[in-house]
This record gives structure tokens, C-alpha cells and sequence, in this order.
């Protein structure tokens, strides 16, 4: 019969770390916003630059699900319009313009880096190698 050691003491650290994961979430999360900002800001139309001056990531807030953080634009521009309501017509369209799809190609270009960066801070946390 054959037998074998294991060494669970690096694996019950890596899980007790894990017993609390909010503060490594919280981590991950604001390592990640810089780049996701910075795609929003690039793929956002130019009008006055109002818009992509405005962009901003809010707080980190906690749902029943988890935690999220909005990176958007924020404010007002010179004429009282909203922001957030020129990214949306900017984005989506209106009966007299085609949408650009610019969040949604943000998201999409932003994604891949922000998963890295998330994962390479989880594993900083937990003592991953």
C-alpha cells in the first residue's frame, strides 16, 4: 500500500485569506478601474470633450450579489444637459442619429486587461504562485 505527505499548512493559508474576500474584491476592483476608464474615455465621442472630461468612477458598492463599481460620465455640460444622457444617445442613437456602440466596445476592449490585472492582484493576495 503505498502512502504520501502533504503539507496543508500554504493551502489552509491561502484559505483562510479567502474567508473574508471583500477586501481582496475591493482590491481587485480598484486596480482594474484605470483601464476601464481609459477605454471609455478613448472610444467617447468628441463633441466638446465635455463628455469624456466627465468620466468617473463612483464608489465601490455592494449588492446582494457582490460588489460593482460605475465608471461613467458624470455632470452636466455648459448648457445644462446631462452627461450620462449625451453617452446614451451617443451610444444607443436617436430617431435622427445611428448609435455608436461606444460603451459597449469599451467594455469589450477594456475586459481582457482588467481580468488580468484582477487576477494578477488575487493572486498577490492569496500568495498564489
Amino acid at each position: 500500500m503505498a502512502s504520501f505527505e502533504f503539507d496543508m499548512s500554504e493551502f489552509e493559508t491561502l484559505l483562510s485569506r479567502l474567508a473574508d474576500p471583500e477586501p481582496i474584491a475591493r482590491k481587485m476592483i480598484e486596480a482594474a478601474t484605470p483601464g476601464v476608464k481609459a477605454a471609455l474615455v478613448a472610444n467617447a465621442p468628441v463633441d466638446t470633450g465635455d463628455l469624456k472630461k466627465s468620466i468617473r468612477a463612483g464608489s465601490i458598492l455592494k449588492r446582494n450579489d457582490g460588489l460593482f463599481r460605475a465608471v461613467r460620465p458624470t455632470g452636466v455640460d455648459k448648457k445644462g444637459v446631462r452627461n450620462m444622457d449625451k453617452a446614451a444617445y451617443h451610444n444607443y442613437g436617436t430617431s435622427k442619429q445611428k448609435g455608436s456602440g461606444f460603451i459597449e466596445a469599451s467594455a469589450s476592449a477594456a475586459k481582457p486587461g482588467a481580468l488580468q490585472i484582477m487576477q494578477e492582484v488575487f493572486d498577490k493576495e492569496v500568495g498564489a504562485d
